[in-house]
């Protein structure tokens, strides 16, 4: 005769397996929730250093493109011509184009409009759009609270224009989540002789507005040399900002801060009319080009 018996788990064993689910479960739990939120940070950081490299990379391309024209330095020698000559009926020349290189900053720097004429006028392969083009950096509030700013860029292609409001061209925000946006600019002071340009240090001077139209006719500047640009941005929770700090070289500074004399300017074009005269066997060719088309 044999006997049947049933094995099964104790209540102790039973308590003991799911004590040990649980502490596995908090466990993977733990680890999970861990590993999410780097890889949420992980991604903010990196959204955030893409953003700050795609304004840096263009506000660089811009400054490093910013032009004067040549018609902007005869106007300004022609001025202190006429303002040498004080029996001079002449008037003053208005200039063919005002805010060659503007800024507007309110609150101890904090940017509000930055304008100025650039060669680096973006692409667009359905329209054919001027090389040089009026550059507007505008720093606007946004509806946020705390408090935060956006910056929008715009191009003006009718650099004469005065009036370049945001109507005039497409703007578009290239950095948003602004806590603070802070510019100030360098300037290199001008030697005005040889010897000064030779013994003295470089010397400059940092300020947190310009304007072309008045440094061009006080000390002749038209352009600072550097532009340094503290920029402080939210996190995507609005919890904390990072600082950054950047700093743009403009290239042109120099050429378009020492604008020639009238008598140099004559002399320096002679010297280009030297280099670029046609070849006498060309010439004698157009015109008996032109002789025979006059004849037809």
């Amino acid at each position: 005769m044999t006997s049947n018996t049933s094995h099964g788990f104790t209540l102790l064993e039973v308590m003991a397996a799911l004590t040990i689910l649980a502490i596995l479960s908090v466990a993977l739990y733990t680890l999970f929730n861990q590993s999410s939120r780097a890889v949420r940070a992980l991604s903010q950081t990196i959204d955030a250093d893409e953003a700050l490299f795609l304004f840096y990379n263009q506000v660089d391309k811009d400054l490093s493109a910013a032009y004067i024209p040549l018609i902007a330095h005869r106007e300004h020698v022609q001025n202190q011509e006429d303002a040498k000559n004080k029996n001079s009926t002449t008037k003053e020349t208005k200039p063919t184009i005002e805010k060659l290189f503007w800024a507007k900053t309110v609150n101890n720097g904090q940017l509000e409009t930055l304008t100025f004429l650039s060669t680096n006028s973006l692409s667009d392969y359905n329209h054919i759009h001027p090389r040089l083009t009026r550059i507007v950096y505008r720093l606007k509030e946004q509806s946020h609270s705390p408090p935060s700013f956006v910056l929008s860029r715009q191009e003006v292609y009718d650099v004469s224009q005065r009036d370049f409001s945001a109507s005039q061209g497409r703007a578009y925000t290239i950095l948003d989540n602004i806590r603070s946006f802070k510019i100030s600019f360098i300037s290199q002071k001008i030697q005005k002789t040889e010897e000064e340009k030779e013994d003295t240090p470089k010397e400059f001077v940092t300020g947190t507005s310009w304007s072309s139209d008045e440094s061009a006719l006080k000390n002749g500047l038209f352009l600072p040399s550097y532009v340094r640009i503290e920029v402080e941005r939210w996190d995507a929770a609005l919890s904390s900002s990072v600082e950054s700090v950047f700093e743009f070289k403009i290239m042109a500074h120099e050429l378009a801060n020492a604008p020639l004399a009238p008598e140099q300017k004559s002399a320096e074009m002679k010297g280009v009319e030297k280099k670029i005269r046609i070849d006498p066997a060309i010439e004698e060719k157009l015109r008996a080009l032109q002789e025979k088309l006059g004849h037809t």
